[in-house]
C-alpha cells in the first residue's frame, strides 16, 4: 500500500491581494501556487472567500499536475494576517490595510472553507500575523533556517517584523512582540518627530520606512519624486547626486541602524534577515545601518545581518510551517 503524501497550504493575506501555495514540507517546495487580488470590498467576509478562492486554485493545479502522484492529504493551512491579532483567543485588534477592527476572524476563514468544500478540518485552519509567518518561514527554510533566536523584519512602505525562538513564533503575552516599526528611535519633537500611523512620534517606521523616506524627499522639494512611486526614485535621485536625498537616505540609515541596535540588546538574537522591497538597496541603506548598529552595541555580540532568502514566498511557507509549529495555536 503507498503511503498518503501530507502536504500543506500557506496564505499570504496582502494590503491588495491573496497568494497560496501548496507546501511539501519534505522540503518545503511550492507544488502549485495561486494568486488572486482583493477588489474594493474588503470586509472579513469578502476575504475569507478570497482565500476560500486562491486554495480551491491551488488544489485544482496541484490535481492536475504532474506531481500529484498518488494520495495526499491536506493536514492543515496556516493563512498570515496583516493584523494585530490578541492572544489568547486569537481575534483581530486591527488590520489597517483592510479596515478590520476587533474581528473573530478564525471562523469567517473556517466557514468559507468549509462551503468551498476544501479538504481541512476547521480545527487545522489556524491563523497568525503576517509578518509572524514570514519569520517562520524564513526559519523553517531561509536565511535564518536553524537558528536559535532569529528576527525577522521587512523593510517596505511600512516596516514589519516577527521573531522565532526554537522554532516557535515568539508572540509575548498578548500578541504584539515583534512589533519592530514602532520602536522608538527618534526624538518625539523636532524636526525627526513624525507621527506614525500607529498615533506616536518617533517610530521606526516613521522616519526609516519607504513611505517616511518619500515623504521627506517630497517635503525637502527633491524634484521628480511622486509619492505613489515608491523609495526607489528616492534611493535614484541620491545616486544621481541630489545631496537632500542622499542626506534623507543615510539618516534613514542611523534610525535604522537604532532600530537593530535595540533588537540585538533585547533579544540577543544569532540572526536578523532583513526582507522587503527596501532591503534589495542594501549598499545604500543597510550596510550604512549594519555599522550604526555595531557602534552603540555595548559588547560584539556576534549577531549576523542577512538578507532574506524566500522574499514573497517566506509568508506562504511559514503558513505550511506552522501546521508543524509546537502547540500554542488557534
Amino acid at each position: 500500500m503507498c503511503a498518503v503524501r501530507v502536504l500543506t497550504a500557506g496564505v499570504d493575506i496582502g494590503g491588495s491581494h491573496v497568494s497560496a501555495g501548496i507546501v511539501d514540507p519534505r522540503g518545503w517546495n511550492i507544488v502549485s501556487r495561486w494568486y488572486a487580488p482583493l477588489g474594493e470590498a474588503r470586509g472579513p467576509g469578502d476575504v475569507a472567500a478570497a482565500v476560500a478562492k486562491v486554495l480551491s486554485g491551488c488544489l485544482g493545479d496541484f490535481r492536475d499536475s504532474a506531481s500529484a502522484v498518488g494520495a495526499f492529504q491536506l493536514s492543515g493551512v496556516g493563512i498570515g494576517v496583516p493584523a494585530l491579532i490578541r492572544w489568547p483567543g486569537c481575534r483581530v485588534t486591527v488590520a489597517p490595510n483592510l479596515g478590520w477592527r476587533d474581528v473573530d476572524i478564525q471562523p469567517i476563514l473556517v466557514s468559507a472553507i468549509t462551503a468551498a468544500r476544501l479538504p481541512v478540518s476547521a480545527e487545522r485552519v489556524l491563523i497568525e500575523n503576517d509578518a509572524n509567518l514570514a519569520a517562520l518561514g524564513e526559519w523553517s527554510a531561509g536565511a535564518a533556517r536553524g537558528a536559535k533566536v532569529a528576527v525577522c523584519i521587512t523593510l517596505g512602505t511600512g516596516i514589519g517584523g516577527g521573531i522565532v525562538v526554537d522554532g516557535k513564533v515568539f508572540r509575548g503575552a498578548y500578541g504584539l512582540a515583534g512589533e519592530i516599526g514602532h520602536l522608538k528611535v527618534a526624538p518625539s519633537g523636532g524636526s525627526r518627530g513624525e507621527p506614525c500611523g500607529c498615533g506616536g512620534k518617533g517610530c521606526l517606521e516613521a522616519v526609516s520606512s519607504g513611505s517616511a523616506i518619500v515623504r521627506r524627499a517630497i517635503e525637502a522639494g527633491v524634484p521628480g519624486i511622486q509619492r505613489e512611486a515608491g523609495a526607489k526614485q528616492v534611493f535614484d535621485a541620491a545616486r544621481k547626486g541630489n545631496a537632500e536625498a542622499a542626506r534623507i537616505i543615510r539618516e534613514a540609515g542611523q534610525y535604522l541602524g537604532i532600530g537593530l541596535a535595540h533588537v540585538a540588546c533585547v533579544l540577543d538574537p544569532d540572526v536578523i534577515v532583513l526582507g522587503g522591497a527596501m532591503a534589495a538597496a542594501w549598499d545604500a541603506i543597510v550596510e550604512p545601518a549594519i555599522r550604526e548598529m555595531k557602534t552603540l552595541l555595548p559588547v560584539d555580540a556576534g549577531v549576523r545581518v542577512e538578507s532574506a532568502a524566500l522574499g514573497p514566498d517566506a509568508g506562504i511557507i511559514g503558513g505550511a510551517a506552522l501546521c508543524f509549529a509546537p502547540a500554542d495555536l488557534c
